[in-house]
């Protein structure tokens, strides 16, 4: 059995639905929106070299976003922030050597009397650098 054709659309219905679709378009989520607003008030900053990506379980995602939310940081600034202070600890403490009295007494009594030098340690003074070379 044969349909009648449609008959095309008004100029109205026509316009109508498309103002329905582009005010549709242009609503947001309220949530959304805030972090819109939170993204656009931080100063803008150089674009990354380079990216990392690693796996982390959700428990410890939602601890560091809380964490960062409470500092008024995104995640990104946060984990950066957070891990350059442990690295420059790491390698301060790699550096920096705490000793207790004793200690500290034995190592000054070694700086203040030095061994002889060694017949080796005179050959080893008296090469050139492997840079001067």
């Amino acid at each position: 059995m044969a349909t009648a054709p449609k008959e095309p659309a008004s100029k109205a219905a026509i316009r109508s639905r498309t103002i329905r679709r582009a005010s549709a378009a242009k609503r947001k989520p309220a949530a959304s929106a805030a972090r819109k607003e939170a993204r656009d008030a931080r100063p803008r900053k150089a674009a990354s070299e380079t990216n990392v990506s690693m796996r982390i379980s959700l428990a410890a995602l939602n601890l560091i976003s809380s964490a960062a939310a409470s500092e008024g940081k995104t995640r990104t600034e946060f984990m950066l922030e957070s891990a350059r202070r442990r690295a420059t600890e790491v390698l301060l403490e790699r550096r920096l050597f705490v000793l207790d009295d004793e200690q500290h007494a034995a190592f000054i009594h070694v700086l203040d009397n030095p061994p002889a030098p060694s017949a080796r340690l005179r050959r080893l003074m008296s090469a050139p650098s492997p840079w001067e070379e």
